[in-house]
This record gives C-alpha cells, sequence and structure tokens, in this order.
C-alpha cells in the first residue's frame, strides 16, 4: 500500500503567522543555501509551527538528503513536545506529524531505499511515546471544526505507520546482511506488540466516530480500526482480545449516536456505506459486547435502512460497488431480513 504524504489539499495548512507569498519564497531561498545538515540544525531551533518546519515537511517528500541528515528526529522530539494552540486555531505537533509521515512515505515508497532509510524507519516505528501524545490530544482530535479533520488524518496515519506492516517488508529487503535484517524483524515484531494498546485502540475508534462519511480520508479512518483490531486486511476477522479492549475505550451512548447519524447521512451511499457496512460487520464478531451494542442501540435497523435507500436509487447491480454494499449487508440482515426482503433476488 502506498502511504499518503499530506492532505490532498495544503492550501489552508500554511502557518497563518507568515502567509505572504514573498516569505514562503524567503523560506525556499534560505533552504537552498543550506546544506542539509545545516537545515536540520536550524529547525532543530525553530518553533514546530514555523514556516521553516513546514517547508521541510513539504521537502521531506521528496529530497532524501534531509530524510539522510536526520530530520525525523527533529520531527519526532518536536512531536514529543507539551503542545498548545496557534494563533491560527492548529496544534502545535500538526506540522512535525506531517513531516514525520512525509518522511515515512517517501522512503516506503523509494525505488531503491538504503540500509540508512531502513535506519531511519526503525527510529520512527520505535517512538511508541507518540501513541501517547495522540492520546493526550484526543479532545483536539474529536472536535467539530474543521481543522481537526487534519488531526484526525495526520493520527490515523500515524497509527498505519505504527500498525500496519507496509513499511516493513520494503525496508527489510534492503539490508545485504542478515544481521540488520533480524534486527529489524524483531524490532517489529516487538513493537507490535507493543502498540496494540487501549490508547491505540481509542484513537482509532474516536477518529471513526467523529469522522464524516463524505470525508476524503473516510477508507483511512476505518483502515487503522481494523490495524488496531488486529486484522490483516480491512475486513478480516479481528483478534478478540484487541475487540475487548477496544470495547472498553468507548462511551456507548457515543458509539451508538454516532453510527447512527453517520447511517442517516444522505451521503451514506456506495463506497462508503460499504465501509461502514464492513466495519459494523468486524466489530460484531462473535457475541461480544459491540453486537449487543448494535443490537440494542437498532444499528443494524439503521444499516439497513441505508442500505435500501441506496439500492432504490436505481443503482445498477453489474456494478461492482453495488455488489460490494449487498454483500456486506448481509451481516445486518441476519438480524433483520425484513427491510431487504424486497431486493434479495437480486
Amino acid at each position: 500500500m502506498s502511504l499518503p504524504h499530506v492532505p490532498p489539499d495544503l492550501s489552508g495548512y500554511l502557518p497563518v503567522a507568515e502567509p505572504e507569498p514573498w516569505k514562503a519564497a524567503s523560506v525556499c531561498y534560505r533552504l537552498n543555501r543550506m546544506s542539509p545538515r545545516q537545515a536540520v540544525a536550524e529547525a532543530s531551533r525553530a518553533e514546530p509551527n514555523s514556516r521553516f518546519v513546514y517547508q521541510l515537511a513539504l521537502d521531506s517528500r521528496s529530497d532524501p538528503r534531509y530524510q539522510r541528515a536526520g530530520i525525523a528526529k527533529v520531527f519526532m522530539d518536536q512531536i514529543l513536545k507539551e503542545h498548545t494552540t496557534t494563533s491560527d486555531g492548529r496544534r502545535t505537533w500538526e506540522i512535525p506529524i506531517m513531516g514525520l509521515l512525509s518522511v515515512a512515505g517517501a522512503i516506503s515508497n523509494a525505488n531503491s531505499p538504503t540500509a540508512r532509510d531502513a535506519e531511519v524507519l526503525r527510529e520512527i516505528a520505535s517512538s511508541t511515546s507518540i501513541i501517547d501524545i495522540l492520546d493526550k490530544e484526543l479532545p483536539y482530535l474529536i472536535e467539530s471544526e474543521a481543522m481537526a479533520v487534519s488531526r484526525r488524518y495526520f493520527a490515523c496515519q500515524a497509527l498505519l505507520v505504527f500498525l500496519d506492516q507496509r513499511l516493513e517488508p520494503r525496508c527489510i529487503i534492503i539490508f545485504l546482511n542478515y544481521q540488520a535484517i533480524e534486527l529489524i524483524s524483531l524490532s517489529i515484531i516487538t513493537f507490535l506488540s507493543l502498540i496494540f494498546t487501549e490508547k491505540a485502540a481509542r484513537i482509532a475508534l474516536s477518529c471513526w466516530l467523529h469522522s464524516s462519511p463524505e470525508s476524503w480520508f473516510w477508507g483511512l479512518v476505518t483502515t487503522a480500526v481494523y490495524s488496531v483490531l488486529g486484522g490483516e486486511i480491512p475486513g478480516s476477522p479481528p483478534i478478540e482480545d484487541y475487540l475487548k479492549v477496544a470495547f472498553n475505550t468507548i462511551d456507548i451512548d457515543v458509539f451508538a449516536s454516532k453510527v447512527n447519524s453517520a447511517l442517516k447521512n444522505e451521503k451514506m451511499v456506495g463506497e462508503s456505506l460499504m465501509l461502514q457496512l464492513r466495519m459494523l460487520k468486524v466489530l460484531a464478531v462473535g457475541e461480544g459486547n459491540f453486537q449487543g451494542v448494535i443490537l440494542d442501540s437498532n444499528i443494524h435497523i439503521n444499516a439497513l435502512v441505508a442500505v435500501q435507500n441506496y439500492l432504490e436509487t436505481g443503482v445498477d447491480f453489474s456494478d461492482s460497488e453495488a455488489k460490494d454494499v449487498f454483500v456486506e449487508s448481509g451481516a445486518m440482515v441476519q438480524y433483520d431480513c425484513r427491510l431487504l426482503s424486497s431486493h434479495l433476488s437480486f
């Protein structure tokens, strides 16, 4: 899987303190006159929400010199500091984590990554304290303001870097000696055993529950939840112990309200609906607590109503998206098939 680096539209992510185009050009000019190590050293002394750090976060997507000069360590150090809200409403960890994701995505997608690249990924993957920071920042992740959308994106993307083994295969095969391969493999196994925690589950579920089905990263938040639950691929059965841990992180009333509200959203159609049905199917595995909440809160009924409304728009069943929605609705049908009875002949 190719890890997205940053949100598609960064036009609203420029630090308000220095919005003028000439200042952006000035920062680029300064960077061009610096060696990568000089730039990284300057970033370590700069404010995490500065235009200088922001530019390095962008440039780290495509310039491996910054990656190999230690910019990831600077971003990690900035993320692990105490955080405040900037004058434009941003949290001071947002630009550093954007930079860290840029580094991780660029290295994992590189055609010819080096041993140093793999070492950088190991350093990123071992920074488990970032999950602690995101957990502390949860009130800012679940805000309804537009700025919280970017925060949820960054948080879920960070979880995938840590939880999903998508960075690990590419970096392991580039090593030239078995000792290094074994070191990285053991590091990742140890890290994965640590990261499946209550904090990671709380972050992922909160981002999912507070995101809109029309969000451009709806698929990302669902994938983050799958990863926390131990699913190897989206929709695969979760690990039961992780499911129990996840349930203990939620407020039942908030869960029921948010899921039902999302199902009633007029944008809950097509792929968004399919992803929501798949998520509910995963959470309802066995006879655990999630299943009880789904039934007691009539989530299964609202899910079937959403499917019925979608089918009544005249969708073409030769379309793969419509087929996927119908297939994923099966888990809810087992609780109450009456609403779909007229469509079962398809």
